[in-house]
């Protein structure tokens, strides 16, 4: 820190790498009329925008996903359709778990998000159980990781619950806000 004063940064992001072993003791629990499917190009997309989006509005990196910035990461090596979990009540999206495995065989939960109109009700961990269960049988990974925002509380508590452990820490700095004194 006194490095990054000396400078006039300030923190302005922490974020956490947390993983667990898999597979989970924990077993998926689909409540009734609800339906997992793997992502189906060409038919997914709009309604994985729109959920993804709203889920992560104001989000640096996830908040504003174009349909570019979808195709180019589908275009990416390691996307497999079947790993982008996506659970669905009727026609309607309530959420995601796009899960990736790195070259490394690295398994990842790359982004998880629920429709904001139904969060609190249970989706969030039924996905993040879904996507670690495609992990672990699917890709027959016996670890998985994620990256968390320090200030995400919420998803911070949901994956200690599921038995993440912290990995590692970020802390990201830039240009110190100066909100001194000003005559006007």
């Amino acid at each position: 820190m006194e490095v990054a004063d000396q400078l006039g940064l300030a923190e302005i992001r922490t974020v956490h790498n947390v993983a667990v072993p898999l597979p989970l003791e924990e077993q998926l629990l689909v409540p009734e009329g609800v339906t997992i499917t793997g992502f189906r190009a060409g038919w997914d997309e709009d309604a994985w925008l729109w959920a993804n989006n709203a889920a992560f509005s104001g989000h640096p990196e996830n908040g504003a996903i174009s349909r570019h910035d979808l195709s180019q990461r589908i275009a990416e090596s390691w996307f497999k359709p079947a790993g982008v979990r996506m659970a669905w009540i009727g026609d309607v999206l309530v959420g995601s778990c796009w899960t990736k495995v790195h070259p490394t065989g690295e398994g990842e939960i790359y982004i998880i998000g629920v429709d904001p109109l139904q969060q609190s009700k249970g989706f969030g961990r039924m996905l993040l159980i879904e996507g670690l269960r495609y992990l672990a049988e699917e890709e027959q990974l016996d670890s998985a990781m994620l990256w968390v925002d320090a200030t995400n509380t919420r998803a911070r508590v949901l994956y200690e619950g599921i038995g993440f452990k912290p990995v590692k820490t970020i802390h990201a700095y830039g240009p110190a806000n100066d909100q001194g004194d000003s005559d006007e």
